[in-house]
């Protein structure tokens, strides 16, 4: 749940997000009735969510327009397209793990507006197409976790630009390219790094030399750059 600031005019006092068809004809309803009862002024989507739609101007006029978010993450949350698209809109969030999810597609350009955004994990999903320059801009990010998704495209020194606080980098079994210059010195200190079949080579990355991480933390990275040297 997530509180946005007081200074903004609020249609709602609270938006009430149930994507998952298990949920929203039933726990949901409970959950909104409880709300009503007590008389905060909530927000919920009455329209069926057809598999597929882009997100309605109304609905992130909604999330736009609300002081407190509540987000349930059921079963079936990622069977709508709109997952992510609703969830970029909501910029408070510092936290943010969508691991082992139905998620395809591509990556929203608009989560480089996540500006709090502190971990993120959408390992194992099946997310598509190039990862958004964008994401350079989350300036608090410490863990980036996008392995085992079919993204492929090039990632290059723009997709880590103002990522000076990453510490956890996890970028495994995808169709992704590191491309950066042999002369660039990353913004960030990693203290864990798996690049599992991601292709880096076919020379050592000179950019890791200035990774000072702890003699066994470093091993750890060297390990699992093994298959990615090609």
């Amino acid at each position: 749940m997530a509180s946005s600031s007081t200074s903004n005019p609020h249609s709602y006092d609270m938006f009430l997000s149930f994507r998952g068809e298990d949920t929203r004809k039933n726990f949901s309803d409970h959950l909104y009735n409880s709300l009503v009862a007590y008389g905060t002024h909530t927000f919920r989507d009455d329209e069926e969510v057809e598999k597929g739609e882009d997100i309605k101007s109304g609905l992130s006029r909604a999330i736009q327009g609300s002081k407190i978010f509540i987000i349930i993450f059921s079963k079936n949350y990622a069977t709508s397209k709109w997952c992510l698209n609703e969830l970029v809109k909501i910029n408070y969030l510092k936290e943010l793990n969508l691991d082992y999810n139905s998620l395809d597609g591509q990556v929203p350009s608009s989560i480089g507006n996540l500006s709090s955004l502190s971990t993120l994990y959408l390992y194992s999903n099946l997310l598509n197409g190039a990862l958004p320059e964008s994401m350079g801009l989350l300036s608090n990010l410490e863990a980036l976790v996008i392995g085992r998704n079919p993204l492929a495209g090039i990632v290059s020194e723009v997709h880590f630009i103002k990522l000076s606080n990453l510490k956890y980098l996890e970028m495994s079994w995808t169709y992704l390219t590191f491309s950066v210059s042999s002369s660039w010195i990353p913004p960030f200190q990693l203290q864990y790094m798996k690049m599992i079949s991601y292709k880096m080579g076919p020379k050592f990355p000179a950019w890791l030399q200035t990774q000072r991480s702890q003699t066994q933390e470093l091993w750890t990275l060297l390990l699992v750059l093994e298959n990615s040297l090609q």
